[in-house]
């Protein structure tokens, strides 16, 4: 536990990937990654003062489940749940909405609105982003069951260097528990989705300019290529397939985006610190490691060449996190270690 004598108390919203990926077992652990995940992040709360610390949980993969902070996070809350028990009840399958996950911490930050504590974002994944979180576009009279413009998240079923292949959605973007099912059509009228989201490019044809959190889906981010937007290109060219690979650069874009956005807030002065689980997944699905550090702003980021020390410069006077690799799972204890140790080192400031 972090000691407490002082020092300043923080608040902190816990932000834990649960995407399929996170199914795969890890050589000589005979567990899951999402198993591990679950052990380690429940041992990252202990550092923490109940009393004094405030604590929020967001759960993600496509729907995001939301758990709001508070200083007792260890004690059971009125259904019988804490902090701990919650992630213990995580189970793993879905894709990876980035941008909403940071998001919906944010909003919590926003909405406490303490700037005497220290405000902190842990963000963990295990992969790229996929998921674009938006109010959509639609055609042939497709509407959400509102009867307004459909809302959720479209994601990709392919990894990120393959140009074609399944786009599905739309998928609720939120859930109420967290054990709701994940995945789930969203309440739709006249939307061929509805029945499978596999089809959803009949009904949507390209992407928005932005996300549902204002988000620009276009730059200045993404390793691949974002300079090609906006992406004209229907998600159903010859032969039914889709561009999947259009959903990884908006989503990496979104999350950028998102993450300046709460770097920048002038009032609470966010800071950012990021676990990238490495290992047992796709190549082209591995954790995007610059796009962690410049989320962060991690002070490693001066010392690259090109880009990467372009990026610190920019961010220069933003509030500084911390970046920790994880090889594969059965690491990842020390790395939510590694984080704990930087925000107690910035808590004793």
């Amino acid at each position: 536990m972090i000691s407490t004598a002082g020092r300043r108390d923080v608040i902190l919203m816990l932000v834990l990937d649960r995407s399929s990926s996170m199914n795969g077992v890890v050589a000589g652990a005979g567990q899951t990654a999402c198993a591990l995940m679950k052990t380690d992040a429940a041992a990252f709360v202990n550092y923490f003062a109940p009393g004094r610390d405030q604590l929020g949980l967001v759960v993600f993969g496509s729907a995001a489940y939301v758990y709001h902070s508070t200083t007792s996070f260890t004690t059971p809350d009125a259904d019988g749940n804490t902090i701990q028990s919650l992630i213990g009840q995580i189970s793993c399958g879905a894709n990876t909405a980035s941008a909403e996950a940071i998001g919906d911490a944010y909003a919590e930050l926003t909405a406490v609105n303490d700037s005497k504590r220290m405000n902190v974002i842990v963000f963990m994944t295990d992969g790229r982003p996929n998921g674009v979180t938006a109010k959509f576009a639609a055609t042939d009279g497709c509407v959400s069951a509102s009867g307004g413009p459909p809302e959720g998240v479209l994601a990709q079923w392919a990894n990120g260097a393959v140009p074609k292949g399944t786009t599905a959605g739309l998928m609720q973007d939120s859930v109420p528990g967290i054990t709701t099912a994940d995945g789930q059509a969203i309440g739709a009228k006249n939307c061929t989705f509805s029945g499978d989201l596999t089809k959803v490019y009949k009904d949507i044809p390209n992407l928005p300019a932005t996300d549902l959190f204002g988000n620009s889906l276009a730059g200045p981010y993404s390793q691949l290529n974002s300079a090609t937007w906006p992406y004209t290109t229907p998600f159903n060219p010859t032969g039914g397939t889709s561009v999947p690979q259009q959903i990884v650069i908006a989503s990496t874009n979104a999350v950028d985006n998102e993450a300046t956005q709460v770097r920048t807030n002038a009032n609470l002065h966010p800071h950012i610190y990021d676990i990238a689980l490495e290992g047992d997944g796709p190549v082209d699905d591995q954790p995007d490691t610059l796009l962690l550090r410049k989320m962060a702003n991690d002070p490693s980021l001066a010392a690259d060449t090109g880009i990467g020390k372009t990026f610190y410069q920019q961010q220069i006077n933003q509030p500084h996190g911390y970046f920790a690799e994880a090889p594969d799972a059965s690491q990842l204890a020390v790395a939510f270690d590694t984080i704990a140790t930087q925000i107690t080192i910035r808590l004793s400031q």
